[in-house]
This record gives C-alpha cells, sequence and structure tokens, in this order.
C-alpha cells in the first residue's frame, strides 16, 4: 500500500468541518470548511469552489457523498451537507457553461417532534449517512 499526501489551499483560511473522498469511481475529495464547499480531483486539481448559499454564511458542520448501491451506475453525483437548526442541503454536481457547480436539488428537514408547529430542532446536523433507501441524520443533541 502506498501512502500519498497531499495539501489543498482553501480560499479563505477556515477550519475544515469535513472532509470526504467522493464515491469510489470519481475519487473526487469534498472539503467543506466554513461555508464553502471545494471539489478537488484526486490528483488535487480544483473541480469548483462554492458558497452553500446560508444567508448568514453559517458553517457547513457535516458532510457525506451517496455512493450508489454496490456497483449501481449513478447518473450523477449527490452531496448532502448538514447546518444549524437541523438543516440539511442535497446538492447535485452538475456542468453549467462549460464548467462544475453545484446546484441544490432539496433541502430536507430534522423536524422536532415535540413541538407543536412542526419547527425544525434548534441542534445542528453533526452526521449524514446517505444509503440506498433512506438517508439518516444525526443531531448535536444525539437524535437520529
Amino acid at each position: 500500500q502506498t501512502d500519498i499526501t497531499r495539501a489543498f489551499k482553501a480560499a479563505k483560511s477556515a477550519g475544515f468541518a469535513h472532509v470526504r473522498v467522493g464515491n469510489d469511481v470519481t475519487g473526487n475529495i469534498i472539503l467543506c470548511h466554513g461555508g464553502e464547499i471545494s471539489i478537488y480531483t484526486i490528483n488535487g486539481g480544483l473541480l469548483l469552489r462554492q458558497e452553500s448559499g446560508d444567508r448568514y454564511g453559517e458553517a457547513i458542520l457535516s458532510c457525506a457523498c451517496y455512493e450508489g448501491a454496490g456497483n449501481e451506475w449513478l447518473e450523477r453525483d449527490i452531496l448532502f451537507t448538514g447546518h444549524r437548526k437541523g438543516i440539511v442541503r442535497v446538492w447535485s454536481k452538475i456542468i453549467r457553461e462549460g464548467k462544475f457547480e453545484l446546484e441544490l436539488v432539496r433541502q430536507l428537514n430534522h423536524t422536532d417532534s415535540s413541538r407543536e408547529d412542526g419547527g425544525n430542532v434548534t441542534a445542528a446536523i453533526s452526521c449524514i449517512l446517505a444509503m440506498p433507501q433512506a438517508v439518516y441524520t444525526g443531531d448535536e443533541d444525539g437524535k437520529v
């Protein structure tokens, strides 16, 4: 086994909330730092750098990639990011005008069943597990 070390330069000097290797086919490396998402090739080339679109500039606290089931062909790369107040954003990597971008597909809300108004939990999403049939999320309070 060979160990390879790569250094990536972030646009900002923010700590990394999460580093993930995308699916096994592409080997893309996803860095979520501050409110920004960066995707690099396995050789360290920058594919895209994009803000998460949070109007308050809040940090991304977790991220995950959907890898498919077994040898399933994936039509698109799907990325999940966890945020404060029980929010999970679902992104798709697309090509627009010859450049890679992340397109927001959906926002998932981790609701608090004890609240009468059906609002979100107050805790941040700290863990995401994307499975073929469901997406599991965990928050800072330990709720799934």
